[in-house]
């Protein structure tokens, strides 16, 4: 039993605290700080394979995509994202309305706002639809 004087000290790597150093190899402390720290590791490894799982896939070749996707864009597009401060690989916003029957396409620009890049009429057609 510890004086009066003395502080008992708990050390988590060993369970040797003033009440149980009586003990003979006591290590359910170490235990679990072993058994904390693997469990640590395993869940940092499988973050970082899911962070780099999305790398992996776009690096593979069996998912190409269409030569109509990867073409350049047109200049007078180019001209047009000059002109509104838009630039060529940020993102993009697609709203559509049916009854308006159109098509909005947004970007971002270098503030980070978006703006309305341009409208492309949809679902047009020359008779009515049979009842």
């Amino acid at each position: 039993m510890p004086s009066a004087d003395q502080v008992p000290v708990v050390c988590p790597t060993k369970a040797t605290d003033y009440k149980h150093s009586d003990r003979k190899g006591s290590t359910s402390g170490g235990m679990a700080m072993i058994r904390a720290t693997v469990v640590r590791a395993l869940v940092l490894a499988a973050a970082f394979a899911a962070a780099l799982t999305p790398v992996t896939c776009l690096g593979e070749d069996s998912n190409q995509l269409p030569t109509r996707a990867t073409k350049e864009l047109p200049p007078e597009l180019l001209s047009l994202f000059r002109q509104k401060k838009m630039p060529k690989h940020s993102p993009i916003l697609v709203r559509i309305f049916k009854e308006e029957a159109e098509l909005e396409v947004w970007k971002q620009d270098t503030t980070g706002h978006f703006q309305l890049l341009k409208i492309f009429p949809i679902c047009r057609w020359s008779a009515d639809l049979p009842n």
